[in-house]
């Protein structure tokens, strides 16, 4: 199941796929909270044979913009670029936990 809504309705969505063994795609964030996120991580480690994944996009990235713009009217019908699959480095600035609202940060 893909998780397509505001991000204050991921928990009740994520819970119910995974309560019914499906596996789960959400955009980042997961959810709302820390604690949220423990429980819900907790249900996808309990929910046997379901995953759960988080998608983080680069569409509105400076760099996936300029990219957008140069390629514009070469990538396909009506000027849209459906796909582009592009190595990104990781930087220490883009990624990694940040403390929730009890303080704690989550575990990788």
């Amino acid at each position: 199941m893909v998780v397509a809504l505001p991000e204050m309705f991921h928990k009740e969505a994520i819970l119910a796929a995974l309560g019914r063994g499906m596996h789960v795609l959400t955009e980042k964030p997961l959810v709302m909270t820390t604690t949220e996120a423990r429980e819900v991580v907790r249900a996808a480690r309990g929910a046997e044979g379901s995953t759960l994944m988080v998608d983080q996009n680069y569409r509105w990235r400076p760099q996936t913009q300029t990219l957008r713009k140069a390629l514009r009217g070469r990538a396909g019908r009506d000027d849209r670029l459906d796909r582009l699959r592009v190595p990104a480095g990781h930087h220490a600035d883009d990624h990694g936990w940040v403390a929730g609202e009890d303080g704690a940060s989550l575990p990788p």
